[in-house]
């Protein structure tokens, strides 16, 4: 909270419109009447609801734009992923196939095995 109103971009607005609100109640001492007191304080907040609104609404398409920004990104990644395993699965199948010429070279008594990770020639 200590944040919120340290900010320059919360705290000047804040006191512009405290001095402008309650600047409108000391039209009174100037001789204006109750009533027109309080259409110009209607007028008021009518207008910051208008503004406040403008900014809530530019807020919302700046984290909207955003948000976009981020759902492509996280479209590229799984774009990505898919490739990665894809290419897991292709290496996977060539391993496995290795696998089998491997033990089929065995079998044959091509390939001794020494207990080492790679076999050597049988002469």
């Amino acid at each position: 909270m200590k944040e919120l109103f340290s900010s320059k971009k919360i705290f000047l607005p804040l006191i512009i419109n405290l001095l402008l609100f309650g600047g409108i109640f000391v039209l009174g001492l100037l001789g204006l009447t109750t009533g027109l007191i309080q259409l110009i304080l209607v007028m008021a907040v009518f207008l910051e609801v208008i503004y406040l609104t403008t900014l809530i609404q530019i807020s919302v398409n700046k984290n909207a734009k955003g948000l976009d920004e981020v759902k492509k990104h996280i479209e590229e990644l799984q774009e990505g992923e898919e490739k990665t395993y894809n290419g897991l699965i292709y290496t996977g199948h060539q391993i496995k196939a290795m696998q089998h010429e491997l033990n089929a070279l065995k079998r044959g008594s091509i390939l001794k095995s020494t207990g080492n990770h790679l076999p050597k020639l049988r002469n």
